[in-house]
């Protein structure tokens, strides 16, 4: 793979990490945030438009859901990525359709561990979007961290709204997302699959190529890592346009 392609990969996959994490993807709110925490609670398939904001990033999101399976869209800035989390398998997959591509990661590595609901106080009923729903403030935590806040659920335990704190390796972030179109029924099967001919970008020897503080751990927390070092180094200037400069002197000729 040519130079110039590799660090276009790495740019647009770490900007959209350094905007989000992996619990904040539109699908996993939409999906986990129900009474047990648990992704199989919700048995409706459905497809969904949201929004999710954080303090770095403003995310627009196409849920799709099936039980077992979530597949999210996503677009910032410009810039789109495909996450398609199978829960029914283990895997998770980030998509690089421009360059038929595609990460793998294992939800069973301790970076992927679930967090759980350990607290959940009715708050009232509300209408969201022209949904009924009922509000909670709930938290929940995991090994890594928690997060807590407000979320609104549909009787069928889809989440459609939530304000969140994030708390995770003593960072703190807000999490702000919303549901504005819902629409329950059957989804096409080949959503959650990896399209025909993709090949599979493995990222296990990238500590070897040049790139300084990847640290340990799942390229997801790797490529965090040289985001949350890139702000370090530059506080005032945008995510984005710091991680870009970072990866343009790691791998210029």
């Amino acid at each position: 793979m040519k130079t110039r392609i590799l660090v276009n990969i790495l740019i647009l996959v770490t900007i959209v990490l350094s905007g989000t994490r992996a619990h904040a993807m539109g699908g996993s709110i939409a999906v986990g945030l129900n009474s047990g925490g648990q992704f199989s609670e919700v048995q409706v398939s459905f497809v969904a438009d949201a929004i999710l904001e954080t303090d770095e990033a403003n995310l627009t999101d196409t849920i799709y859901y099936v039980p077992g399976r979530v597949r999210d869209e996503v677009s910032m800035s410009e810039q789109e990525m495909i996450f398609i989390q199978r829960y029914d398998l283990g895997k998770r997959w980030m998509l690089l359709s421009a360059q038929n591509m595609y990460i793998e990661s294992d939800m069973s590595e301790p970076s992927e561990q679930q967090y759980r609901l350990v607290e959940r106080e009715f708050i009232g009923e509300e209408s969201v979007n022209g949904m009924d729903t009922t509000k909670y403030k709930v938290i929940y935590e995991s090994a890594k961290g928690k997060f807590g806040g407000f979320a609104w659920f549909t009787e069928d335990k889809i989440a459609v709204k939530a304000f969140l704190i994030s708390e995770q390796d003593g960072e703190k972030q807000r999490i702000k997302f919303e549901i504005t179109r819902l629409t329950r029924g059957p989804q096409d099967e080949l959503l959650f699959e990896l399209p025909a001919g993709s090949a599979k970008l493995d990222m296990t020897g990238m500590a070897g190529v040049g790139m300084p503080g990847l640290g340990e751990g799942s390229f997801a927390d790797r490529m965090a890592n040289v985001a949350k070092q890139a702000a370090e180094q530059e506080a005032e200037t945008k995510v984005r346009n710091k991680v870009g400069r970072f990866f343009k002197n790691v791998f210029k000729n």
